[in-house]
């Protein structure tokens, strides 16, 4: 498999203060990977890591087959999506606008979300939170990016978008060969559609597997319900 993305022995964090030790992961193209785990374990800093928005203590992170020290906007001119857990939409523009703005594939956003289609003369700010996110990952994926790394892309939107959004990254993995790494609270949802789970605690890769094994582990541990792997 081509792989995309390959850590070894990261740390990272914040100053000389590590959050994360000892981490290593992959994700190849096609492959829908999810990194679990409770409050606090270090998810996100080791997403922002990934993407180059913060440098690692130690470690090394290869990126489309080359150790790389970019910031973001360099690993995101090669290929890289970053979908925060904030809303990057533009409130003051219309989705139209935010589409051509991001320099995205506008006819293959709205493959991707039809929905978009009645939605493109409305002003961000004027949609609902589903709808805005569903504008920021339509961006992402119609930018045709090789890997997307994505932070709690449900968070607080109701199980039906929830699922819309999942199935669309699953979609882009099978159609376009996207790689995704997806941190996620909604860990039920986010095992339908994975290929292969992390499970972090406390800064550290605890369990690795497939989407069985992980559900099996996370039950094992309490971590079972749809919000219970929460960053």
């Amino acid at each position: 498999m081509n792989e995309l993305l390959s850590v070894d022995n990261l740390q990272a964090g914040y100053g000389d203060h590590p959050v994360v030790r000892d981490l290593c992961l992959q994700v190849h193209a096609g492959e829908v990977v999810a990194l679990l785990g409770p409050n606090g374990a270090g998810k996100s800093t080791t997403l922002l890591t990934l993407a180059g928005d913060l440098s690692p203590i130690a470690g090394v992170v290869r990126m489309f087959g080359a150790d790389s020290t970019d910031p973001l906007h360099r690993r995101a001119r090669r290929g890289m999506a970053l979908v925060t857990e904030e809303r990057s939409v533009l409130m003051g523009l219309t989705v139209a606008e935010n589409l051509r703005l991001g320099r995205c594939d506008v006819a293959r956003a709205i493959a991707l979300f039809p929905e978009l289609e009645r939605l493109m003369n409305r002003r961000c700010g004027l949609l609902s939170g589903g709808e805005q996110q569903i504008v920021t990952l339509a961006r992402a994926i119609a930018r045709e990016p090789r890997l997307l790394l994505a932070d709690e892309l449900s968070l607080g939107l109701a199980p039906l978008v929830v699922r819309r959004l999942l199935e669309t990254v699953r979609q882009a993995a099978d159609e376009d060969g996207i790689g995704a790494l997806l941190v996620e609270q909604h860990v039920s949802q986010v095992l339908r559609i994975a290929d292969r789970a992390y499970v972090m605690d406390r800064g550290r890769i605890v369990f690795s597997g497939d989407p069985a094994d992980v559900a099996r582990h996370i039950g094992t541990t309490g971590m079972s319900s749809s919000h219970g792997a929460q960053q």
